[in-house]
């Protein structure tokens, strides 16, 4: 159990965003949470169907490919989790990496930094 203090563990702040994408991700796409968990394909009309989609330890979606066999990857850049175009924290976490940019106006820079970590799909539009 945890003390009394105020200051959050690197581990707190990790489960608690497991936690909010884990929301973002059954807002968005349940049908295809559901259909990787029967372990079938993502259907035709899916947006997720070229990024071969699994569910990791934590519950998070996340895509798998060629990168996944690339040992030097770091396990964040080699499958990212993925959130939708429709939900508006995207707009709150391209601004986070827009600002950690130091409002870089070059969109694939940002891209680039936002991909380490998430694969926002049309992030590219989010981050014009």
């Amino acid at each position: 159990m945890r003390e009394n203090s105020k200051i959050l563990t690197n581990r707190e702040v990790q489960d608690e965003e497991n936690y909010l994408i884990r929301v973002a991700q059954v807002e968005a796409f349940s049908k295809d949470i559901e259909d990787v968990r029967k372990e079938k394909l993502a259907d035709s009309n899916s947006v997720l169907k070229t990024v071969m989609p699994k569910i990791d330890e934590e519950g998070v979606l996340r895509m798998s490919g060629r990168l996944s066999l690339i040992e030097t990857f770091p396990y964040e850049c080699e499958i990212s989790s993925y959130s939708s175009k429709e939900i508006c924290r995207n707009k709150l976490i391209v601004r986070k990496y827009h600002t950690d940019a130091n409002h870089a106006v070059d969109t694939n820079h940002i891209l680039t930094s936002l991909n380490e970590r998430f694969w926002v799909i049309h992030g590219r539009e989010e981050a014009v």
